[in-house]
C-alpha cells in the first residue's frame, strides 16, 4: 500500500510550514499490513530533522485508527536527575498506565527521575535511555536485559558511535558512575537531553558527546 498522495502532500506541507505539533489520522483495516505501510510511507515523506510518531486504537468493530504525528526535531533543555529505586525496573514494554512514573515526576520537584535497581544499578530515566562517557572515553549504557525499554534512538546512537570509532559498552552501570563520567546524556523519541546534575550534585559536561548523539539522531 502506498500512502495517498493527498496525505503525503499534507505531511510535507505541515513539516515545512508549521512550528507547532501537527496530528494527522489514517484509517486502516485490522489484520492487514496497512498500518506498517502507512507509517513507513509517511516517514519517507519527511526529510531529516523531523520526528514521526504513530499510535493505534481499535474501536468497537474491526476498524483500526492510526494517528500519525509530525514534530520538528528540537533538543530538549538540560535536565537534573533524581534517583528513584524501582526494584526490577519497568520492563521492556512501554506502559499505557504511567501513574507510577507520573507520581515520581510530581514528587521530584522539577527534576527528572532516573530509575535504579535495589543494588544501585541504573535502568533508565523515566522517559529516556541513559548514556554516559566514562573517564576512559567509552560510551556506556545499561544493557537490554528485559528490564528497560529498548528504544530505537538508543540503538541508533550505539550504532552511530561504533561507526564513528568510539568504543561502546552495554553493560551494568552503577549510579555512582554517572558522577565520575565526563558527560551524561539522555535519548528519547529521537531527541537528546544533556544532564546537569544528579541528586543535587553537578555533573561534568562534554559538548562533543551531545554533538555525536545529535548527529546519530538527525540522520535516523
Amino acid at each position: 500500500m502506498e500512502l495517498p498522495l493527498w496525505l503525503s502532500d499534507r505531511i510535507q506541507s505541515a513539516a515545512a510550514l508549521t512550528q507547532r505539533p501537527v496530528r494527522m489520522r489514517v484509517d486502516a483495516v485490522f489484520g492487514q499490513r496497512t498500518v506498517k505501510s502507512a507509517v513507513s510511507d509517511a516517514r519517507g515523506s519527511l526529510g531529516a530533522g523531523w520526528r514521526l510518531g504513530a499510535g493505534a486504537t481499535l474501536d468497537g468493530g474491526r476498524a483500526l485508527e492510526v494517528e500519525i504525528s509530525v514534530r520538528a526535531f528540537e533538543p530538549r533543555p538540560p535536565a537534573r536527575l533524581r534517583a528513584w529505586s524501582v526494584p526490577g525496573g519497568l520492563g521492556c514494554h512501554k506502559w499505557t498506565d504511567r501513574r507510577l512514573i507520573d507520581a515520581m515526576e510530581a514528587a521530584s520537584g522539577g527534576e527528572l527521575p532516573i530509575l535504579v535497581d535495589a543494588d544501585g544499578y541504573v535502568f533508565e530515566a523515566s522517559r529516556a535511555s541513559v548514556f554516559l562517557l566514562d573517564p576512559g572515553g567509552v560510551l556506556r549504557t545499561p544493557p537490554e536485559d528485559g528490564r528497560i525499554l529498548p528504544g530505537v534512538a538508543r540503538a541508533r546512537v550505539l550504532h552511530h558511535a561504533a561507526e564513528a570509532g568510539l568504543e561502546v559498552s552495554a553493560e551494568p552501570l552503577a549510579l555512582g558512575e554517572l558522577r565520575s563520567a565526563q558527560a551524561v546524556v539522555l535519548t528519547s523519541a529521537l531527541r537528546q537531553t544533556s544532564v546537569l546534575a544528579l541528586d543535587g550534585e553537578e555533573l561534568s559536561q562534554r559538548p562533543e558527546l551531545g554533538a555525536l548523539i545529535g548527529a546519530a539522531l538527525a540522520n535516523f
